[in-house]
């Protein structure tokens, strides 16, 4: 019984209906005080008064019924203490963000990028690594003689984002190979698993020495967003992203640390994570990050301008990219990737974004 009004819970998310239902409750949920007192106490600012509160909250609804902040960036853009309009609106919005994309990318070539079993195929030539994708319990077969190949694997949820769902499976029994594999295809699923959109399962990226000292237990990879203009593609905002702690993946919303790249060098010049620490080391490892140089920075550049020629339709895409012994590889290709370097350096992306609309005539 579960399981069924599991399905329909999913069919009614997916529908024009339950969409705008769901927009609306997301909409008014981010509005009421609860939500933005809930911001403060993760930003280390619980211990307010009432008064100060109240305050607080009415300048924060304020900046995103008017500009489209949310509670979260008004605190990770640090507009607590940047006071002035000028200063602030020197920031770039998600809301802000996601309309630009939308108006320059194709909607059809969303879903390339959103499944990640289509992005691999797309762009095998920069994937680099053999996958398995999972849909069905029909697929049983097919994952059995993956993980008897490859004993170490991660699975992720085919549309998942931010890391959320990702893991990694070890094959510590070769005489149970079928069962495990039975047990990921029913999780994934797509007729009756958690998951609705089905999974995909990858060989372990073995990183290159440099940034395995960094964070031994994640691929510590780089966001390189690409724009390509009528006459040329340019690197905006790249950044590494590093993890902590026993997670295996190096996003932001998993605990993880944004470090900067001058797009130039490929030094990292700043480190901060989501909610607003920065660092000068990692501290875990002790390693370095403000300073860190990216090995073969120029052919990271070269790599992603050769992939953003595959899909020349889509204008903006930001790529992640890890280094391995044998050179680059594509960890995932992102239609509408976040801009986190304005949290990590608090300093807003308008001036540059502004020239590049203008050349391309927005």
């Amino acid at each position: 019984m579960s399981s069924f009004f599991q399905r329909v819970k999913r069919l009614l998310s997916a529908s024009p209906l339950g969409t705008a239902l769901m927009k609306y409750r997301v909409r008014r949920a981010k509005t009421r005080p609860y939500a933005a007192y809930n911001v403060m106490n993760e930003f280390g600012y619980g211990n307010l008064s009432d008064s100060q509160k109240k305050a607080l909250f009415k300048d924060m609804r304020h900046w995103l019924k008017k500009y489209h902040y949310s509670f979260y960036e008004y605190f990770a853009y640090n507009f607590i203490e940047t006071k002035s309009e000028q200063e602030r609106l020197a920031f770039v919005s998600n809301y802000e963000r996601r309309t630009i994309i939308l108006r320059l990318n194709r909607p059809e070539d969303k879903q390339t990028f959103d499944n990640k079993l289509i992005a691999a195929s797309k762009f095998s030539e920069f994937f680099k690594r053999d996958c398995c994708g999972i849909e069905s319990l029909e697929d049983v077969d097919k994952l059995e003689k993956f993980l008897t190949k490859y004993k170490r694997v991660i699975v992720k949820p085919i549309g998942s984002s931010w890391g959320h769902g990702v893991r990694i499976v070890e094959v510590k029994d070769e005489n149970n190979v079928r069962e495990l594999a039975a047990s990921i295809i029913k999780e994934y699923d797509r007729r009756s698993g958690l998951n609705f959109y089905g999974g995909i399962v990858e060989e372990v990226v073995v990183q290159d020495e440099p940034f395995a000292k960094l964070h031994p237990q994640s691929v510590n990879s780089i966001r390189i967003t690409t724009i390509r203009l009528d006459t040329e593609t340019v690197i905006f905002e790249p950044f590494l992203r590093v993890g902590r702690g026993d997670s295996c993946v190096d996003n932001a919303g998993s605990g993880g640390i944004i470090c900067p790249l001058n797009p130039e060098t490929g030094t990292v010049f700043a480190a901060r994570d989501e909610r607003g620490v920065a660092y000068e080391t990692q501290p875990e490892t002790g390693e370095r990050l403000v300073g860190f140089q990216v090995p073969r920075w120029d052919e990271a550049k070269d790599f992603v301008l050769k992939a953003a020629q595959v899909v020349p339709t889509t204008r903006i895409i930001a790529w992640d990219v890890a280094l391995t012994p044998d050179g680059w590889i594509l960890l995932e290709a992102n239609y509408a990737g976040e801009w986190l370097t304005q949290e990590a350096t608090r300093h807003g992306l308008r001036g540059k974004l502004n020239e590049i609309l203008r050349e391309l005539g927005e």
